[in-house]
């Protein structure tokens, strides 16, 4: 679990034990859900915060460990 900078609730669900993912479901403060979110399992989420998610990914070549910034945004689904 993870609460961000605007209080949303990030949950990370295994749907399947064979399945090389979670599934973030990400709820308002009141619970209700708000997106859902697929993310590799061998990828760490660091942080979520000020619209970003930090990631700490490995370099399978020198197992070098580094942290990558993604972009979140939410939007009404159309």
């Amino acid at each position: 679990l993870r609460v961000d900078d605007k209080h949303r609730i990030w949950a990370g669900v295994q749907p399947d034990p064979k399945q090389e993912f979670f599934e973030w479901w990400i709820l308002g403060p009141s619970g209700k859900l708000l997106a859902k979110l697929q993310h590799p399992k061998d990828q760490q989420v660091i942080d979520i915060k000020e619209g970003h998610l930090y990631n700490k990914e490995t370099d399978e070549d020198t197992g070098a460990e580094f942290v990558v910034k993604y972009r979140v945004e939410f939007r009404e689904a159309e």
